[in-house]
């Protein structure tokens, strides 16, 4: 089975925003952006170990994504921001510490730091981590607190 794109005539606008009519059709159809665009990873390298960065003002957005990769032991040294940062664990095991907490997350778990609060993680694991993080800002704004 085809996907197919939904013809011009049947995408409303709303806002600046398409939306699609209720489908009756059997056949899944390919939703096509028309106010955005798809950002391939490649675009978005960083070097280790930032696999990629998504630096929101270079795309319009509101937000900044960081996806990195920790080998056992490793980790982002401690710092802040003047905004909460949003960890979401994808792969192995990170011990966070939050001002005097300190915490594990695993894969499928999302960590939450309050802004203005000193934190740091490190990869707790035997295999790899990695996590994403997200910045509620289009420029990263980051104070590190020892190197």
């Amino acid at each position: 089975m085809d996907l197919k794109t939904l013809p011009e005539s049947d995408r409303r606008p709303i806002q600046g925003r398409t939306t699609i009519p209720a489908l009756d059709a059997e056949e899944p159809v390919r939703l096509e952006m028309l106010t955005g665009r798809v950002i391939s990873w490649e675009e978005l390298k960083g070097s280790r170990p930032t696999q990629f960065l998504f630096r929101g003002e270079e795309h319009g957005a509101s937000i900044s994504i960081f996806v990195v990769d920790f080998s056992p032991g490793q980790g982002p040294p401690l710092h802040r921001h003047p905004y909460e940062e949003v960890f979401v664990v994808q792969e192995g095991l990170a011990r966070f510490t939050a001002g005097q907490e300190s915490l594990d997350a695993e894969v499928g778990q999302v960590v939450v730091v309050p802004a203005g609060t000193p934190h740091r993680f490190v990869n707790a694991g035997e295999g790899r981590l990695r996590v994403t993080s997200v910045h509620p800002r289009p420029q990263v704004e980051q104070e590190w607190l020892e190197t």
